[in-house]
C-alpha cells in the first residue's frame, strides 16, 4: 500500500505526552498506532520479554507432546514416564503463566493497613 498522504495534527502538550506514551508501550510507530485506532481496534500494549520466554516453553511442551504421539502411533504404546514429564512441564508452565499475569500481586501496605484498621475498630 503506498502512503503517500501526510496529515499534520494539532494538540495539546499534554495529548502530545499521551499520545507518546501510549505509542511507546505498544512498541508502534505512531503512524501503525493510529492506523490501527482508525481501522476500529485499540492496540495493546507489547508483552515483556517474559512472556515470549514462556511461549517459546509453551511450543517446547507441544512439541513434546507431538513427539510422544508419534512414539504412540508407531510402537502402538505410550511411553508413561514421557508423558508424566510432559504433564508435569505442562502443568509448571501453566502456574508459572498464571503467576505472571493473572495472579493479583499482593500488595503489603494495603494489607498492612486493614490490619491497623482492624486493629483500631
Amino acid at each position: 500500500m503506498n502512503k503517500d498522504v501526510v496529515i499534520r495534527l494539532r494538540m495539546t502538550q499534554e495529548e502530545a505526552n499521551d499520545l507518546n506514551k501510549k505509542v511507546l508501550l505498544t512498541g508502534l510507530t505512531k503512524s501503525s498506532f493510529i492506523r490501527v485506532l482508525i481501522a476500529g481496534y485499540i492496540p495493546k500494549p507489547k508483552p515483556d520479554k517474559e512472556f515470549y520466554v514462556l511461549l517459546h516453553k509453551l511450543c517446547a511442551v507441544c512439541n513434546d507432546i507431538n513427539q510422544l504421539t508419534a512414539k504412540a502411533h508407531t510402537l502402538n504404546f505410550i511411553d508413561v514416564p514421557m508423558l508424566k514429564e510432559i504433564k508435569s512441564q505442562h502443568e509448571n508452565l501453566l502456574d508459572e503463566i498464571h503467576q505472571k499475569y493473572l495472579a493479583p500481586d499482593k500488595n503489603d501496605e494495603i494489607i498492612s493497613l486493614g490490619r491497623r484498621r482492624l486493629k483500631n475498630d
